[in-house]
């Protein structure tokens, strides 16, 4: 509670045109936050592959202190806004969804449903991924199939979609 408490401060002393309420300002912070976090962990990983997983865990707890504290920076306050209300605020009542980064479209799920809905989508608008997607969601062993690495799907899903 003392996080939100500071975010709503910060947003507060910025002077920040917006019509979110306190609720909606945490929200925005956090889902911002774990965006940046998500991103900058997964490009760890793929940068540091070999890497025993305890030094993996220090430098994911690195990250994670240094997204903590950095985007509390005011230079983000407008980012975090901006973000929510192209995002978050066009979700609607559920909450729960995805938006296809690359068209800016939203389709909206019940809870749980996320991965199946970006499977339909890569299906209707990514149809060479999805195969490799389904086979890769289907069998964590797997690292390759038909020519295409685990890691490049997994890189396209954390460009091209925000799940909600």
């Amino acid at each position: 509670m003392k996080a939100d408490n500071y975010i709503i401060e910060l947003v507060k002393a910025a002077n920040i045109t917006h019509d979110l309420t306190n609720t909606d300002i945490v929200q925005a912070y956090n889902s911002y936050k774990t965006e940046i976090r998500t991103k900058l962990i997964h490009s760890m990983i793929r940068n540091y592959t070999g890497v025993p997983n305890s030094e993996l865990e220090v430098i994911k707890s690195a990250i994670n202190k240094a997204i903590d504290s950095g985007l509390l920076a005011n230079k983000h306050l407008n980012r975090i806004i901006q973000n929510y209300q192209t995002t978050i605020k066009v979700i609607g009542e559920s909450k729960h969804g995805v938006i296809d980064n690359r068209t800016g479209i939203f389709y909206e799920c019940l809870d749980g449903e996320q991965w199946s809905t970006v499977q339909r989508v890569m299906n209707e608008r990514y149809p060479d991924k999805v195969i490799p997607f389904i086979y890769f969601m289907n069998d964590s062993q797997l690292d390759t199939f038909g020519g295409v690495e685990r890691d490049s799907i997994d890189w396209f899903i954390m460009e091209t979609f925000s799940i909600f």
